[in-house]
């Protein structure tokens, strides 16, 4: 008995502690939505209940410009409260008290389920990430989002543009793909490389890792 839990230890040891870290199932999206010029919001994805108030009430497809849009069913689901004239974007539980605030004009929101009975919400504009996730209390936090990532690692002077895309989990590690664009570069070619977010648990939150391998691609026609 001593032997096996040993050789576990040693496992553990040898994957950086992925033995005892929380555990993800694959992203699922669960909606989108977006809002257009002189539009309110229009919801095209997904199983979502939305109440609310139309943009124009002699054009319904419009929009809506006042709402509150339930995406998913039972003590998973993800509420977003929005309100074009009082410039509220916010997601969260029903109650709009315990909310985040997230102002974007278009949205695809996955969702991961752990087993640490903390549900993660990755919310998608093009491009970018935020990942705010519901606590075994109920109250929603935000972990981190791409544009602070963008600050942190990508300080060079000549980075005209970086996105990021392909959410996916792998080894228990969250993964995504960025796309850098330099002024160096011929105008139909980027960087592309990869991020992992690895969960730490003295932290309650992720440390990003960049991998440092990155392959010059192009666009193709």
């Amino acid at each position: 008995m001593r032997r096996f839990l040993g050789l576990m230890m040693f496992i553990c040891l040898l994957f950086s502690g992925n033995c005892f870290a929380m555990q993800f199932s694959q992203p699922v999206q669960i909606g989108a939505f977006g809002q257009f010029p002189n539009q309110g919001f229009t919801f095209y994805y997904g199983t979502i209940i939305n109440s609310g108030v139309y943009f124009d009430e002699n054009d319904e497809e419009k929009g809506y410009k006042k709402g509150i849009a339930r995406m998913g069913d039972g003590k998973d689901a993800l509420y977003f409260h929005y309100d074009l004239d009082k410039d509220i974007f916010k997601f969260g539980d029903k109650d709009i008290k315990n909310t985040l605030d997230r102002k974007y004009f278009v949205y695809n929101v996955y969702k991961i389920n752990t087993d640490a009975e903390i549900v993660i919400y990755p919310i998608n504009p093009p491009l970018m990430y935020t990942f705010i996730a519901k606590m075994p209390n109920g109250k929603f936090i935000k972990y981190i989002d791409t544009e602070e990532i963008t600050k942190k690692y990508f300080k060079y002077e000549n980075i005209e543009d970086i996105s990021y895309g392909d959410l996916k989990v792998q080894d228990n590690i969250l993964t995504m793909r960025y796309f850098r664009k330099d002024k160096n570069l011929h105008e139909d070619e980027f960087f592309e490389g990869k991020i992992y977010l690895k969960w730490n648990d003295e932290k309650q939150n992720f440390d990003v890792i960049i991998d440092g391998k990155e392959f010059i691609k192009r666009l193709s026609v």
